[in-house]
């Protein structure tokens, strides 16, 4: 498998936008953790990450991802709380 990509950036990104300091350490925490991992079906993310959710700060927060299994990237898509996530259409953002 390719080495695993994820765009620090975009992770930037969102915490700009999103705005919440309280998700910065959580998600630098997922961002090592993620940076590390060799997931290349969406059952080892499931195997790390119970329903491949990716919950921030005890769950305050919710973060949605697009994975790429094939090149080994992985993109932040949405950061935001739970309620603010129900409002979105993962499959699309």
């Amino acid at each position: 498998m390719a080495e695993r990509c994820i765009r620090s950036t975009h992770v930037q990104e969102s915490l700009q936008r999103f705005r919440q300091r309280d998700a910065e350490t959580p998600l630098r925490v997922w961002y090592a953790e993620a940076s590390r991992a060799d997931w290349q079906t969406p059952a080892d993310i499931k195997a790390a990450y119970r329903n491949a959710k990716f919950n921030i700060k005890g769950n305050a927060y919710r973060l949605v991802v697009a994975v790429h299994y094939d090149r080994g990237q992985m993109f932040a898509r949405f950061i935001g709380s739970h309620r603010q996530c129900g409002k979105i259409n993962v499959e699309t953002i």
